[in-house]
């Protein structure tokens, strides 16, 4: 009894995959296969007079014709979905002008404390 009901689960899976999957070499439309961040990290040091050096954002993507791929940044509301239709970043985030994010930006400093005082009800004040 337990082979039949073994057999019949590995061909229903089987069944499900089909050619509809792209082959990984394929290049089909615009593929983004890595984002670098230049430090590859933002550490900040409550210690410190200064704030960390901004962080540059560059895509390696591609597409099927070799166009240049043109990839706009932006800082998001950590309560928005970036792919939806929400207006990021208009209201619910900042541009990220030639993919830099700077702390010393006041935009992303207002950005970065909303999302703080939503997050914690705080208003960070000591």
């Amino acid at each position: 009894m337990r082979t039949p009901v073994l057999l019949c689960a590995a061909l229903l899976v089987l069944s499900a995959c089909g050619p509809d999957f792209e082959v990984q070499s394929e290049i089909r439309r615009v593929r983004v296969l890595a984002i670098k961040a230049e430090p590859a990290e933002l550490a900040l040091d409550p210690n410190a007079s200064t704030l960390p050096p901004p962080v540059t954002f560059n895509a390696l993507a591609v597409t099927p014709d070799g166009r240049p791929v043109t990839v706009t940044y932006a800082l998001c509301r950590p309560d928005v979905n970036p792919y939806g239709d929400t207006g990021c970043p208009g209201a619910n985030g900042v541009a990220l002008q030639d993919g830099v994010l700077s702390l010393s930006d006041p935009a992303v400093q207002a950005l970065l404390i909303a999302a703080f005082q939503a997050a914690t009800g705080s208003t960070g004040g000591g």
